[in-house]
């Protein structure tokens, strides 16, 4: 079985704040090893959406993934649900190994 891998996330977030702490960000989005983070409206900051390819993906260059923070890849994202088992379980069908 092929654990999915990360391409996207969606992120309400401040791109000034991003900014500031080293990333290179090209309009709305930058690229951290093989996800683009997109920058996106909404009301509450934090993840609103994520796309997961069960390919091994390569790096992408977007002319944006070069950072001064020496930021390379993404090691981890932290969920936070209101039903753990159904998170879980979710996270189990489309092939996350949980630990």
């Amino acid at each position: 079985m092929t654990t999915p891998a990360l391409t996207r996330l969606d992120l309400v977030a401040d791109v000034d704040a991003w900014r500031a702490v080293g990333f290179s960000i090209g309009g709305d989005e930058l690229v951290v090893g093989t996800t683009t983070i997109r920058f996106v409206a909404g009301e509450r900051e934090g993840i609103v959406g994520w796309d997961l390819d069960g390919d091994p993906v390569e790096p992408r260059d977007l002319g944006t993934d070069v950072h001064s923070n020496g930021a390379r890849e993404i090691d981890h994202v932290v969920l936070m649900t209101p039903d753990i088992d159904a998170t879980t379980d979710n996270l189990a069908q489309q092939g996350f190994e949980l630990r």
